[in-house]
């Protein structure tokens, strides 16, 4: 019976890995056509559409900022980020630096990262995962 669970505990962990792998892979063609910009922050959303932030929020709720900047050709857009931070992180800050895409401007996430933290989570996991599988077959 263990080691069932093990084999199946480095099926999962094969699984993650992969999925970490891929997406390491698209922030990684992201950030190659990505272009970095200062914006300046002009409100914070709820990541729930339809939801207001109060000024009472507590604990560990995210924003979604939306922000104006000013692209390589000279335009100015406000959008909203596609991605979110920890609202104590984002409330009281003016700016904020962000990457976009020069062929759809739209397309905003915030920082250099471009959103590695999953990619590294999911690979993390997989290999912990594969490691224990291991340990059980043992």
């Amino acid at each position: 019976m263990e080691r069932m669970w093990g084999l199946a505990s480095m099926v999962v962990g094969a699984v993650l890995l992969v999925l970490g792998v891929v997406r390491w892979r698209r922030v990684q063609a992201w950030l190659v056509r990505a272009e970095l910009a200062t914006a300046e922050i002009v409100r914070l959303e709820s990541t729930t559409p339809g939801h207001e932030l109060t000024d009472q929020a507590t604990g560990r709720v995210t924003a979604i900022p939306v922000v104006r900047f000013t692209d390589q050709d000279g335009e100015v857009h406000e959008v909203r980020s596609r991605t979110g931070r920890g609202l104590s992180r984002l409330q009281g800050r003016r700016t904020i630096e962000i990457s976009y895409d020069p062929l759809d401007p739209t397309d905003v996430r915030l920082g250099r990262t471009a959103d590695r933290n999953l990619a590294y989570a999911l690979g993390v996991s997989g290999i912990a995962l594969i490691l224990v599988g291991f340990n059980g077959l043992l």
